[in-house]
Order: structure tokens, then sequence, then C-alpha cells
């Protein structure tokens, strides 16, 4: 572990209002619940019935994937490519409507990828992978005093960063992260850690081939990630019943009914929201963003 600690920020559940994102789109509940419609604690009464169909979320010219939302619902982060760097942009989201995207005041840098952005669950942190300390991407983090303070400056995450491919840090309300990691074989797994300290390689999650776009829920309980375990890269879900349990076999997600390539997972903590990136097989390097309600 090459990079030094930074602090660990304390898990906040209050509701949130994100910098110019107005109320939120769907009130968040104290604490995710599996996703199992109708049962466990804190799920809706009535059944949330089925997602609507995916519609494309506006982001500008260019291919666009990694997208995450705010816990809060107000803001949409993205990252966006052009001669081939990724940078990382955010926009409002209200009600179904998306602002007008702007390049995060920290990225932007020339020849430096940054992407697969991830909110804390207080919306004060947000990590993402970068190039900017070395050739592969490593784990960052920028922090802000508020959720209408302005970004600080990033710095690299005690814990997850190895000499290899790090991205996708996705933490949860109990001290726990997610984080897609290069295995010695060369593809990519899913880890879990503890904040601080180094992952390890989540078998139940993981496969022979590449996984990745790891998210993981506040309650720790329920990730959806991307896997290319059935020939073509798509949605996969596990559920665990508490933080300390094994992981179920992840199970595919065909909610959308798409053939097509599909990774970059997120969702809301109400279970109304999802956004994901797909692209076509034939041209899988022309990706878009993605977001289906209930």
């Amino acid at each position: 572990m090459r990079w030094g600690i930074i602090a660990v920020l304390a898990a906040c559940h209050a509701r949130l209002v994100d910098p110019a994102g107005g109320p939120d789109a769907h009130p968040t509940p104290g604490g995710d619940a599996p996703i199992l419609d109708g049962a466990g604690p804190g799920v809706d009464a009535a059944p949330l019935g089925p997602w609507g169909t995916p519609t494309l979320i506006p982001t500008g010219t260019g291919p666009a994937d990694d997208g995450t939302m705010s816990w809060s619902g107000g803001t949409y982060v993205f990252a966006l490519a052009a001669n081939g760097t990724k940078h990382l942009y955010a926009m409002t989201y209200a009600s179904g409507t998306f602002g007008t995207p702007a390049l995060l005041p920290f990225s932007g840098i020339a020849g430096v990828d940054d992407e697969s952005p991830r909110f804390a669950t207080d919306d004060l942190t947000l990590y993402f992978g970068s190039t900017r300390g070395g050739a592969s991407l490593d784990i960052y983090a920028v922090h802000r005093a508020t959720v209408t303070s302005p970004w600080g400056l990033p710095a690299p995450v005690a814990g997850p960063n190895t000499a290899g491919t790090d991205k996708w840090y996705a933490p949860c309300d109990a001290d726990h992260y997610l984080v897609v990691g290069t295995t010695t074989a060369g593809d990519t797994d899913i880890y879990e850690g503890i904040v601080g300290a180094a992952p390890a390689d989540v078998t139940a999650l993981s496969s022979a081939a590449n996984d990745t776009s790891a998210f993981l829920t506040r309650d720790c309980l329920t990730t959806y990630f991307a896997s290319a375990r059935d020939g073509t890269t798509d949605l996969w879900m596990s559920q665990r019943t508490s933080v300390n349990s094994a992981w179920a076999a992840p199970t595919k997600v065909t909610d959308f009914g798409i053939a097509d390539n599909e990774e970059d997972p997120w969702i809301s903590a109400d279970r109304r929201t999802f956004t994901f990136a797909k692209a076509t097989v034939a041209a899988p390097a022309q990706k878009q963003l993605y977001l289906s309600v209930r």
C-alpha cells in the first residue's frame, strides 16, 4: 500500500439536500432494506411494481458511463470520454429532469483518467478511480464540509490501492466497502474490506471473467455489479442477511429487457430510481447512460 491514510468519515443517516438540486426526487428512508419488494424491514407496504422503460440521460457529446447519484438524489456524477481520456462531470437531478453537465473542478487534467465515482453515505465525500498518481487507476477521494460547500483537493484512499487497477470504491454505513481490483490472472474481481484496511477477493461474487461496476447499498446488504461471466457484460445482483454473512450466489438482472452490454448500476435507497450504462454489442465503446423509475 503506497499511499497515505486519509481521515475516515463517520456515516450519517440524515436526509440531505444537494447543492442546486432542490428537494429530493425520492426521499431517502432511514437505511436500506434488501431489494425484496413487499418484505423485510423498511420496505414499502405495497409492491413497487415493474421498472419503467429506460430513457437516455442527456450527458452531452461523447461516450458516457460510470454514472452515480448522490444519496440525497439531487446530483448525478458521471464520466465523459474525450480523446481517450475520462473526466468527471456533474449535473442536478430533480423530478426526472437533469440540468446541464459541468466538469467537476478537480477533474479535467490533461492525460489523467478520472472515473467510477461513488458517494459516501453522507454525500460529503466522493470516491473515484484516477490515474493522477501513476499509470494505473487508484482510489481517490474529495471531501466537502456540507453538501453546498465546494469540493476540496483529491487525496489517495488508504486500504484499496494496489499496483494494479483499483476502481469503483463503494462504501456503506457499517464501515465496509466494495471495490473492483485486478487479479493475478489479469481480470477484475469484486473485493470487500473494512474502511482503512486492504480488501479481500469476494469469491462468491467474482468469476473468471471481468467483474466490475460495484455498487453497495447503505445497509451493506445488497450489491449490484456488472460481469462478463455469460459472454457479454450484464448486470448482476446479490444479497446477504447481515454485514458478516456470506453473499448469496449472484443472479442476473433482467428487469430492463436489454440484450446489449450493460454496466455501472446505481439504485436509490427507496428502490424507485435505477441508472446504468449500456452499449450495443456492435459498438461497445459508444456507451450512454440510462434512467429507469417505478
